[in-house]
């Protein structure tokens, strides 16, 4: 199975790319270990956003190479200090990812107007995608990372406002924030191939009633196996194409164990490229393994792999 990775065609003019970092005139006075906040240079917001008095800026880090995400957080205020009437909450925003860069709304998701003493609570829970649909279950959130940043040296929150709290599972964090703080507060999300249930085996890859599946995999039955893989000379299979590789037959050679990965190989490659089957593995994974077994010039090596991809192989095929 592939990966299948959005195209992003313009991001929306209320966010911006925060790769650039700007300083600025203020102290960074505390962050949140406990949810795995990397530290920050003091007077440095590396989120490359300008902040003023009171103000709370929502950022989203997409892993490169991760697909890129439209993603939906709510945003809650109350007061827990002083006596001001909760604040009306601001949400849903949403981010557009981008994959390998940081992405930061560019307006404040809130901002406070307490003074002194008084402090609103400001919970904000990522909560989905897109506009309406749930957090897919293969994205896992990773890291929440919360800056504070003060208007001045000298300055002492009043308690509770240093204290961050949150949850990685729930993701969710709960911060404090009045006229003299401002915060940075970044999501990162890790994504993870599902892994699939489904597999075509060698011999239903080379019937000729079944060569219209190859159609969509990227693959032909002309396509060598040299071109895919890196073959070992020694072998002489170099030229050998995807269609002959699925005739292949074991042996007591390492030549001939050779042949016998290869002969799964290629069904394998079929099987994750096919947009019709839910495959263990991806293609890229297929090529790394099958080369490495092979250029291992050794026997059972290469005869273990061959038998995990003969178990996915064989784990059930989906294509009448």
């Amino acid at each position: 199975m592939k990966r299948q990775l959005s195209a992003l065609a313009a991001l929306a003019l209320f966010a911006i790319a925060c790769s650039e970092p700007t300083s600025i005139d203020r102290s960074l006075i505390g962050t949140v270990p406990s949810l795995d906040v990397s530290a920050v240079d003091q007077g440095v917001i590396t989120a490359g956003v300008g902040l003023t008095a009171g103000q709370v800026r929502l950022c989203k880090t997409t892993p490169a190479g991760d697909p890129a995400l439209t993603w939906r957080f709510t945003i809650a205020a109350e007061t827990e200090i002083g006596t001001d009437a909760p604040v009306a909450p601001t949400s849903p925003v949403t981010i557009v990812g981008v994959s390998g860069q940081t992405v930061c709304t560019a307006t404040p998701v809130f901002t406070s107007t307490k003074e002194g003493a008084e402090l609103d609570q400001l919970t904000i829970v990522e909560v989905g995608t897109g506009a309406s649909d749930p957090i897919p279950a293969n994205w896992a959130t990773t890291h929440i990372h919360v800056d504070l940043y003060d208007d001045g040296p000298g300055y002492d929150p009043p308690a509770p406002g240093m204290t961050v709290t949150g949850d990685l599972t729930t993701r969710t964090v709960v911060l404090y924030i009045n006229n003299d703080m401002e915060r940075v507060v970044t999501f990162t999300n890790d994504f993870t191939e599902p892994v699939g249930n489904e597999g075509c085996t060698p011999g239903y890859w080379k019937q000729d009633q079944h060569l219209d599946s190859w159609v969509g995999t990227g693959y032909t039955t002309g396509t060598t196996l040299e071109s895919v893989f890196d073959v070992p000379n020694a072998f002489g299979i170099d030229n050998s194409t995807f269609l002959d590789a699925l005739s292949f037959k074991g042996g007591n050679t390492l030549t001939d164990a050779a042949k016998l990965l290869l002969h799964h190989a290629v069904a394998a490659l079929l099987n994750a490229g096919s947009p019709d089957v839910d495959y263990g593995m991806t293609e890229a994974d297929i090529i790394a393994d099958v080369n490495a077994a092979l250029a291992s010039g050794d026997r059972d090596t290469i005869l273990d792999l061959k038998a995990d991809l003969d178990a996915l192989n064989n784990a059930g095929c989906p294509i009448n």
